[in-house]
């Protein structure tokens, strides 16, 4: 994300990644094993350039130009982005040799309109995926800010430059080096440009009805999937008088589910998020509290003469057991003592975690379409938790609580590769799905479906 601002306000927009031994670099890999050897100057006058593609796994009997490769693709990406956040303070310094010697720096020669609307930012497919980006301002699209972040000026409007991603405004002639003219692409500001990636997560989505949503994830999904749908399909659901089927039809039977078989709709997930390369957007009804949104169950105080008002299954009824120790709690806790409910599409996802105070869960799926699970016992916490940090060691020294944020996903292969077991179960509607105290979890939905979960 940071590379990608960082070109596109220099004005060389990074469209796409060089590809070695018939695959894309991992930039954020090369820069890493670059970063551990001592930097650019020390790899360049070590050539230690192979001996990283050998770390990274590129073959020399492949690709006898690896060398040049990866220190060419170094040189016009990764090092003057380097520079640039030297030059900021953002990162270590770098020796006055490379900073006097900036021609690979070049700087944007291209200009907002002067009314600079906050253009969609492009991606390889149509959905755009969710990492969050770090807190804009609350300027609207298309409106002139008030005054320049630089001079605190408001006048000359028609040499306001605004940033893609926080709409605040720029004189051009304020900026560092100026800007002479237009750019033909979305612009950042140093800001925007140093802070990209350091804040991820999950996003507020959109608010719908369940028929709306139900209609946005049959399109999803008929768009990823669109050789299990027939074109004529396609073709009418485009159409602007069309009516999705209603949500009831999910109680009646399987109208979406078993359309596209589970192990592909598995298989294309994990592929986009080992993607570095590929953007997909989904939204996910998740954390809605039952006491708001209503249970999927009977109460006790909407149906007091159902019978499964009282049934020790029914989720607003198993936290309170008389084994349990939530009946010496005072106080409801939501989403742990009243159950909240989820209602996903096509890719949502719940990224791995545990249960807070390592309680059992319980969820239960009401309709909709299949949600796959993996579980990783209680006795290899620690070993999960080391393979993650093992596997991601940046991230777990920019954030030690990177587990308790629910914003991690890692394919079971490489966990397995690590030697920690993990199980895995394809949940339908119906069913219930049991985790035990400390047991690590996620997984993610094949479609609409509404589940219902709480602990005990």
């Amino acid at each position: 994300d940071q590379l990608y601002k960082f070109h596109a306000q220099q004005g060389q927009p990074l469209t796409k990644v060089p590809q070695l031994d018939h695959r894309p670099i991992d930039l954020y890999g090369l820069r890493h094993e670059v970063a551990v050897r001592g930097g650019y100057q020390k790899v360049n006058g070590e050539k230690r350039w192979a001996e990283i593609g050998r770390v990274m796994k590129y073959d020399r009997k492949t690709c006898t130009s690896m060398s040049n490769s990866l220190k060419s693709t170094y040189q016009k990406i990764i090092l003057p982005f380097e520079l640039y956040q030297a030059k900021h303070g953002a990162a270590p310094a770098v020796s006055d040799e490379l900073l006097e010697d900036d021609a690979g720096v070049r700087r944007s020669k291209r200009r907002r309109s002067a009314r600079g609307y906050s253009s969609a930012r492009s991606s390889p497919v149509d959905e755009t995926p969710h990492v969050a980006s770090p807190a804009a301002s609350t300027a609207s699209v298309g409106t002139i800010p008030d005054a320049c972040e630089v001079c605190r000026s408001g006048e000359n409007d028609e040499a306001m430059l605004i940033c893609d991603g926080c709409d605040r405004g720029f004189h051009m002639y304020c900026l560092d080096p100026p800007l002479d003219a237009i750019p033909t692409n979305d612009w950042y500001c140093d800001s925007c440009v140093l802070s990209a990636g350091a804040d991820f997560g999950f996003e507020d989505g959109s608010e719908y009805t369940l028929a709306a949503f139900k209609r946005k994830g049959d399109e999803f999904k008929r768009r990823m999937f669109p050789e299990y749908y027939a074109p004529s399909e396609s073709a009418y659901l485009a159409e602007p008088g069309y009516r999705a089927e209603p949500v009831s039809s999910y109680l009646a039977g399987p109208e979406m589910e078993g359309r596209v078989p589970e192990d592909i709709v598995e298989a294309e997930f994990w592929r986009l998020v080992a993607s570095p390369y590929e953007e997909v957007e989904v939204e996910y009804g998740a954390d809605l509290h039952s006491a708001q949104h209503g249970s999927g169950f009977p109460t006790s105080e909407r149906m007091p003469l159902d019978a499964y008002a009282r049934h020790p299954w029914n989720l607003n009824v198993l936290p309170f057991q008389r084994a349990s120790l939530f009946n010496h709690i005072r106080q409801d806790i939501s989403g742990m003592m009243t159950p909240w409910i989820y209602v996903g599409m096509c890719f949502s996802t719940f990224c791995w975690h545990n249960e807070d105070h390592y309680t059992f869960s319980v969820n239960y799926q009401h309709w909709g379409d299949t949600k796959t699970w993996y579980g990783v016992p209680g006795r290899h916490a620690d070993k999960f938790e080391d393979a993650m940090r093992a596997a991601m060691p940046e991230l777990f020294a920019e954030q030690p609580d990177l587990l308790f944020q629910l914003v991690t996903m890692m394919s079971p292969d490489v966990l397995l590769r690590r030697g920690v077991d993990v199980v895995t179960c394809d949940q339908r509607a119906g069913e219930f799905v049991v985790t035990f105290p400390q047991s690590y979890h996620a997984g993610f939905n094949h479609g609409f479906n509404f589940n219902e979960a709480v602990n005990f």
